[in-house]
């Protein structure tokens, strides 16, 4: 029996032996992403288990969902993203429907 922690407890971004050294010209847009990965691992806020019980509920529902955001912060992004998407065709709804040939 191994004393190794079980997967679902590693850190999501452990130290990587083999990381490459940071270049200068990317630090700016890249820079933020590395250092999250250097720094976030074993912080992250979603409870694996409870993730796992979501999906295998997903997958025996009667309808499973197409996505299924995990997260309070998963589910803001998507609803946030919807709500974008309504209102840019709710604005161009007229514009869109005249494109149909004349009946």
């Amino acid at each position: 029996m191994s004393s190794a922690p079980p997967p679902w407890s590693w850190p999501c971004f452990p130290p990587c032996a083999g990381a490459s050294e940071e270049i200068a010209d990317y630090a700016e847009t890249v820079g933020p992403t590395r250092r999250m990965t250097q720094t976030a691992g074993g912080a992250e806020p979603g409870d694996p288990a409870r993730a796992a019980a979501a999906i295998l509920a997903a997958l025996d529902a009667e309808r499973t969902p197409l996505r299924l955001p995990l997260g309070s912060d998963a589910v803001d992004a998507v609803l946030s993203h919807l709500d974008a998407i309504r209102s840019d065709v709710t604005t161009w709804e007229k514009t869109a429907r005249d494109t149909a040939y004349p009946r």
